[in-house]
């Protein structure tokens, strides 16, 4: 068994592509001599230790057994480890969140749009006249939000 934790795998690669299995599956597949209970296959990886775009890892619940790479789908699977290697000492724990790195927003019933409208406003909304917003009938009180 290889000492990497899933977690770390995927703050390294993200979430596989696809995935056969899992690691509740009590049923114990076998490929190319692997027995595994689930298998994520990364399909389109530009940032590979490898330098591969493809690599697979085999799981027996939360063990690693093997990771293979190949170029593309016309390849064959070999054995590499680089990512063993990279990821090898990295703690299963993710980091601490920072509350610095995003910051809690201001609790508000107003509207706060994202960003500054700038262009035409040729896009399927129109301004109101002051006519129209004189006319326009209010929101009933039971559909409100009161501060």
């Amino acid at each position: 068994m290889i000492p990497i934790a899933r977690n770390v795998v995927v703050a390294r690669l993200a979430t596989p592509d696809k995935t056969a299995g899992s690691v509740n599956n009590p049923v114990v597949r076998e490929e190319d001599g692997i027995r595994f209970n689930d298998k994520w296959l990364y399909e389109h990886l530009v940032d590979d230790p490898s330098g591969m775009a493809q690599r697979v890892f085999y799981w027996m619940r939360y063990d690693l057994i093997a990771t293979k790479v190949r170029a593309n789908s016309s390849d064959v699977w070999r054995d590499d480890k680089t990512m063993i290697d990279e990821l090898s000492g990295k703690s299963s724990r993710l980091a601490p969140h920072d509350p610095n790195a995003n910051p809690a927003i201001e609790p508000s019933n107003q509207h706060r749009p994202v960003s500054d409208f700038k262009g035409e406003l040729g896009l399927g909304g129109y301004l109101q006249s002051e006519e129209e917003l004189r006319e326009a009938k209010p929101i009933p009180a039971f559909a409100r939000r009161e501060s």
